[in-house]
């Protein structure tokens, strides 16, 4: 890393810490963090000792406003084979690194060249003007990978407003591209101030807040005129320039003045030019955000300790949606019922089609215990029903209290979500929101966070799921009220940060939700090792 320095990189300190008896990594932040001379921070991290030191930290660079960008190696994790609940096994080491890191405000990237670039794209980068992109290229196909990057990062790409794209007209043929991307053809080659004017007409439009440049070709001649051109602009505009060397001339003319140049940062792939823009944009919309206000009754932490002080290390899924119904959180209502006639009689007053579940404490997946059954239409199914799933529960675990069975309603349908919460022994109260419900695993779409959360924060967390655009109503489909799924990450992110001390993990799984709200069908509290 320090020989970044070889080929024009500026570092002001350089620290390793990979012994340190006394000085650790949360004590070098801290310092860099009160450095003038210093930007940003780049870390390269193997482990954490102290979370909480590693938070205050962060927090202080935070508040001085300086950037820093981690690299977490080391990241392997055997634990999720022993998890007892979907949380536990998709809410990993990784992830809780990550929520650790995020809460910091740390960026964190997953290779090393891409620390280097980030952190050297921070430290020139002021905070955004706008939200919007614009690219400039002399290649339309670059210009078509620039577009395919922005939108994987969710970066806007917007099409220039009518003075700008008049102004655009001037300047590009008829067989160029006057919008964004911008594509100027090669004719910039014979007139090289057809680019500059090209960029400069971006740059002057307000709905631009930083510009993207990709070379895809390394000309000695046109090298030193181009490095001068973006030097200018930079100069003129305060808006940061990323010029992505397409090139596989990788040391081409050109290259080391880029490098040197201080008004403008070299990316080396379009992918993390692109990924850098987005955590940038992320970090300015963060700084712009709320203050957390409490959800959940101030006393339901007081509500539900008598039930966590008398249940055993699992709690029943009825006496989880307790829990759950303390914060807020919507449940299905369910019956217990320990017969057969006991259930038929609950069932003719709830109404059939029912579902019947195994009703035991020791037997926390009901599904792969074969104790579940779904749409039991009449009295006759479902005394056949209750008897295969007591049949089925003692062949699974012989030893376990079998209580009976729980009688619920069918649920109305919807789009199936698991939000959890689990304690990390290193980094605490973790909140999980994934899709797929008791798929979780299998579909591997879920993101992590701190716990407590706010709203916004809750609704940023949503929105990084891959598959959000199920929620956002898919092909026809009514879309979810994603107002009531934050709310309920947020009341289950206050559970686990209240109850850290006696709950160790939460599974809403499945959490159904619909347009009129969110409901959970199954609920699973973990307590804390006595």
């Amino acid at each position: 890393m320090a020989q970044a320095a070889e080929r024009g990189a500026g570092f002001s300190h350089f620290f390793s810490a990979g012994n340190s008896a006394d000085i650790d990594v949360a004590d070098l932040v801290s310092y860099l963090a009160d450095a003038r001379e210093c930007r940003a921070i780049a870390l390269i991290l193997e482990g954490i000792s102290d979370a909480g030191r590693l938070l205050e930290a962060g927090e202080r660079a935070w508040r001085g406003g300086k950037p820093v960008v981690v690299y977490k190696i080391a990241i392997g994790a055997a634990g999720a084979a022993a998890a007892r609940s979907h949380t536990g096994s998709i809410a990993g080491l990784q992830a809780a690194n990550r929520a650790l890191f995020e809460r910091c405000g740390f960026v964190m990237v997953d290779d090393l060249e891409a620390l280097f670039e980030f952190a050297q794209f921070f430290a020139r980068a002021e905070a955004p003007q706008a939200a919007g992109v614009a690219v400039v290229s002399g290649s339309g196909g670059a210009g078509v990978m620039a577009a395919d990057m922005a939108e994987r990062y969710g970066v806007p790409l917007p099409q220039p407003l009518p003075h700008t794209l008049a102004a655009l007209q001037k300047l590009v043929p008829e067989f160029g591209a006057a919008r964004n991307p911008c594509d100027p053809t090669g004719q910039v080659l014979n007139n090289p101030d057809s680019f500059k004017d090209c960029c400069a007409a971006l740059l002057e439009d307000d709905q631009y807040g930083a510009l993207v440049i990709p070379l895809g070709v390394a000309l000695a001649g046109a090298g030193a005129e181009r490095v001068a051109q973006i030097r200018e602009l930079a100069a003129r505009y305060r808006k940061p320039l990323a010029v992505v060397w397409l090139s596989e001339w990788l040391q081409g003319p050109g290259a080391a003045d880029y490098e040197d140049e201080l008004h403008a940062t070299l990316f080396r792939s379009m992918d993390r030019c692109f990924a850098a823009i987005a955590a940038w944009q992320a970090r300015a919309r963060r700084k712009m955000g709320g203050v957390r206000a409490r959800r959940a009754a101030p006393d339901a932490a007081a509500r539900v300790q008598g039930l966590l002080q008398a249940s055993r290390d699992a709690l029943t899924e009825r006496e989880s949606k307790q829990v759950l119904a303390a914060y807020g959180i919507p449940v299905l209502e369910d019956r217990a019922a320990s017969s057969a006639d006991e259930a038929a009689r609950v069932a003719r007053e709830i109404g059939f089609p029912v579902a019947l579940k195994i009703d035991s404490p020791r037997i926390l997946h009901k599904t792969e215990a074969g104790g579940v059954r779904l749409g039991v239409a009449d009295e006759v199914a479902l005394r056949r029903a209750f008897g295969e799933i007591i049949a089925a529960a003692r062949q699974h675990a012989p030893a376990a209290e079998l209580r009976g069975v729980l009688v619920q309603p069918m649920a109305p349908r919807g789009i199936e979500v698991i939000v959890g919460a689990r304690v990390d022994p290193l980094v605490g109260p973790i909140v999980v929101v994934g899709l797929g419900g008791v798929l979780v695993e299998l579909l591997g779409d879920a993101v992590t966070a701190l716990a407590p959360l706010s709203s916004d924060a809750a609704h940023e967390l949503i929105a990084r799921l891959s598959g959000r655009k199920l929620l956002e109503g898919y092909r026809g489909a009514p879309a979810a009220n994603l107002d009531a799924l934050a709310d309920a990450v947020v009341r289950v992110s206050e559970l686990i940060a209240d109850c850290a001390t006696q709950v160790a993990e939460v599974d809403l799984n499945p959490l159904v939700c619909r347009p009129d709200g969110v409901l959970a069908l199954d609920a699973l509290v973990l307590k804390q090792p006595d």
